[in-house]
């Protein structure tokens, strides 16, 4: 197993059970399974599924093993890399996709921003604990941060519950969670997207400081109804929103 991939392949059936569970399946559901590893979630999920289940996996062993396991009648395999995956022109429909799958640690936060991009219908990851309280943090506390923001602008999130380590083999040094991703029933339009990621990444990256320390402009911030002293966990989604329309008219 190549370890760049960080791969922990989870194992425990009471686990699993547990997630094709939470999923709620209907018929006609479209899942995509991100990351099958040795199948023993695809397993579960092709026998709940009425349709064939899509899934993307890395690794080139592994994905001959899962073809060898199953048909194309009830697995439509793609060996390649989720970061780089054409979601845009895969033929899935984002409003009619379900996305599920055991995400490999060293590559979570970026995939699910590539995922918030492709606008799915749901998603149900497992993910570092860490990453599942980044995920469902709110405004105030030391978890929240620009990939809170980043799920509010695609919906809501909620960490559901706590996989512990011998659910994988190899066991991870860390907890694991089940984070339930819902996109909002509208878009939520943004006046200037390239702003308000500017705005993120610079107060994010500074955030002990207050706004007026890590942006400047005090005046042009308590013109957005926000106050200079503030320090950027404390604002909400649709104040960063205020405060990067302020400064996009300023240009």
């Amino acid at each position: 197993m190549p370890r760049r991939l960080g791969q922990h392949f989870m194992h425990d059936q009471d686990a699993l059970g547990r997630i094709v569970q939470a999923l709620g399946i209907r018929p006609g559901d479209v899942f995509v399974e991100i990351g099958p590893g040795r199948g023993a979630l695809t397993e579960h999920l092709i026998a709940a599924l009425d349709r064939p289940l899509r899934a993307i996996e890395i690794d080139r062993s592994l994905c001959d093993g899962l073809a060898e396991r199953w048909g194309s009648e009830a697995l439509h395999l793609e060996c390649a890399d989720a970061l780089e995956y054409p979601w845009a022109d895969s033929g899935l429909d984002p409003a009619g996709t379900r996305i599920v799958g055991n995400l490999p640690y060293n590559i979570s936060t970026a995939l699910m921003t590539r995922l918030f991009e492709f606008n799915p219908a749901d998603m149900h990851v497992v993910v570092q604990r860490e990453v599942a309280n980044r995920l469902s943090a709110v405004a105030g506390t030391r978890s929240y941060g620009r990939l809170t923001l980043a799920v509010q602008i695609y919906g809501s999130a909620e960490s559901l519950f706590e996989i512990p380590p011998g659910s994988f083999s190899p066991p991870p040094k860390v907890h694991s969670a089940l984070v339930q991703l819902v996109r909002r029933p509208e878009p939520l339009l943004l006046p200037d997207a390239a702003m308000l990621e500017k705005l993120l990444r610079r107060t994010f990256s500074r955030r002990r400081k207050m706004l007026r320390s890590s942006l400047g402009e005090s005046d042009l911030i308590r013109s957005a109804g926000i106050d200079p002293e503030a320090r950027p966990e404390q604002l909400s989604l649709f104040d960063f929103i205020r405060l990067s329309r302020a400064f996009s008219e300023r240009r």
